[in-house]
């Protein structure tokens, strides 16, 4: 028993060390590429709060935040994210699930107060490996939060831009869309609007963007997807974004 313990934890470490040590995937330059027509925006930058690797325990000064991300001998997965008397986000046992690899603290909609963004992995196979959840919570009072919930490609910090230099942040979220005879990269940009995210592609000049998948360099927007498709696509996204109001 402990043998196989100390092996789950071996791969667990693994996993987590493969999952921070890809490639910023952006859409500025390297693979997907995407370009933004108006030159490179400003990107989020925050470090992680934790990590699951040496960094995986977090409390604030006050004492009312406390984050925690590791693997024990007896549960597979220990996380907790928690504000005072708010549990805003618990893992133990269950692995039927995105296992969470980084949790970030940053102000998203520019209200002065600080939001959580938690990224973790769904470890398919193949390019399913790929897929992430994205949870953030964003504090809106202080005993109150909204949950905002979805599902992307190889989530990072890259995918939080400030496009007006207004202090607050659109999200870009990244699916794969099937075709009839390929399959595309799409991708849709959101602003916080309402405490919730808001489709906002008919403001950004070249969204939403759908690139054919290949492994070769390509940033050019398909041509094959019909209007119809495109639209399909994005209403889906857009339906799939999970929201929840949380309270002590």
């Amino acid at each position: 028993m402990r043998l196989m313990a100390k092996l789950n934890r071996i791969v667990f470490i693994l996993s987590l060390v493969c999952l921070l040590s890809r490639p910023l995937l952006g859409y500025d330059k390297d693979y997907p590429p995407y370009r933004f027509k108006d030159g490179p925006p400003k990107h989020l930058v925050a470090a992680p709060i934790v990590d699951g690797l040496d960094k995986n325990r977090y409390t604030s000064k006050d004492g009312r935040i406390e984050v925690r991300l590791n693997e024990t001998f007896h549960k597979a997965l220990d996380f907790l994210l928690k504000d005072g008397d708010i549990t805003l986000m618990r893992m133990g046992e269950d692995l039927g699930q995105a296992i969470p690899y980084a949790v970030y603290m940053a102000d998203l909609d520019g209200n002065g107060l600080a939001d959580f963004i938690v990224l973790s992995n769904y470890r398919g196979c193949g390019l399913a490996a790929r897929m992430d959840k994205v949870d953030i919570f964003l504090k809106i009072a202080s005993l109150k939060y909204i949950h905002i919930a979805y599902d992307t490609l190889d989530s990072g910090l890259e995918d939080f831009v400030d496009l007006n230099n207004d202090g607050r942040f659109e999200a870009i979220i990244t699916d794969l869309i099937s075709g009839k005879s390929h399959n595309y990269f799409g991708y849709s940009i959101y602003e916080f609007k309402g405490y919730k995210l808001e489709n906002c592609d008919s403001k950004v000049k070249g969204f939403p963007k759908f690139v054919w998948y290949s492994y070769k360099p390509n940033d050019k927007d398909a041509t094959q997807l019909t209007a119809k498709e495109r639209f399909a696509a994005i209403r889906s996204k857009n339906n799939k974004i999970e929201y929840q109001e949380l309270r002590p």
